[in-house]
């Protein structure tokens, strides 16, 4: 994981003065399986942020040229949730040409990680493992060789219209997370076919605040309207209704259920809609750490 998140962020912080590759729709670059599609915009990628901290341990302490100049250059990031065994690869959006890559991983990593052309895929060796890339267009795809040959593969009309009718309606907003398990069932209740949770605002300057959407898109109009009625009773309560032992993690989990309750709840037929923004939830860090500690659920069998 070391290996692969470092290797991804290289490739992110890469760039050229070359004309822009004709574009990609990222819809062309999800498979079958994929349940889950996370975007961040190119300089809030927790890849790079974390990844920030072992660039710089292994430049011995100053980051280099290829690292420090380049990060911005990246336009987007997506993490894409797969079906099996929670696994999950990458896709990389900016001008970002191979021969660049390869230069500037061997640079910052000083030889612990080695690129090379194995066909169409790129390779990128470390003591930890190997990772696999393959560009196209602006894209670049990131994870094991699988993955990454799964990725390329032409998409069915299927895949290609679910993905994009649930990601066109969040284009504009800079980060996204949308989904089409069943993992918050315990949560906004039964018959849900998706949801989305959506930051459309974030502001620095007078003082931190952001603002967002959670969507939940339900099979029938009578499933949103038990959920919606779900949704009110538990953020009623103040309880949310995912319980564990955890006191602590309890805590800011009945801390969301109460900024829930302050939230405007819309319905319209099948969709429901919860807007929100930081201040509802105690400031940015308090919601940040509430979200932090809420990882989607598998749903029972």
């Amino acid at each position: 994981m070391r290996s692969l998140l470092l290797v991804v962020a290289l490739v992110a912080c890469s760039s050229s003065t070359k004309p822009k590759p004709p574009a990609l729709d990222i819809e062309q670059l999800i498979t079958s399986d994929t349940i889950g599609v996370f975007r961040q915009p190119g300089d809030q990628m927790f890849v790079l942020r974390y990844t920030d901290q072992l660039i710089v341990g292994l430049a011995g302490g100053t980051a280099p040229p290829c690292w420090t100049e380049l990060t911005k250059k990246v336009k987007a990031g997506y993490q894409l949730s797969l079906a099996a065994e929670g696994g999950a690869y990458f896709v990389v959006e900016g001008d970002l040409p191979p021969a660049e890559v390869i230069a500037c991983v061997k640079l910052a990593t000083k030889d612990d990680i080695v690129g090379k052309q194995e066909g169409e895929l790129y390779s990128f060796t470390s003591p930890a493992g190997t990772v696999y890339a393959a560009w196209r267009g602006r894209h670049v795809v990131i994870g094991t060789r699988a993955q990454v040959e799964a990725a390329l593969k032409p998409p069915s009309p299927d895949t290609v219209a679910t993905w994009h009718a649930l990601i066109e309606s969040e284009a504009n907003a800079p980060t996204y997370m949308v989904r089409i398990d069943h993992s918050f069932d315990d949560i906004v209740g039964s018959g849900s076919r998706s949801y989305a949770f959506v930051i459309d605002k974030m502001e620095k300057e007078p003082r931190p605040l952001f603002v967002g959407r959670f969507v939940i898109r339900y099979m029938t109009p009578s499933d949103a309207a038990a959920g919606e009625k779900f949704i009110r009773e538990w953020s009623g309560k103040g309880q949310f209704p995912r319980r564990i032992e955890d006191p602590a993690v309890m805590r800011q989990f009945d801390s969301i259920a109460a900024g829930v309750a302050k939230t405007k709840i819309t319905r319209i037929s099948t969709v429901l809609e919860i807007r929100f923004d930081s201040d509802q939830f105690g400031g940015v860090e308090a919601m940040a750490a509430a979200l932090q500690s809420l990882a989607p659920k598998p749903a029972p069998k």
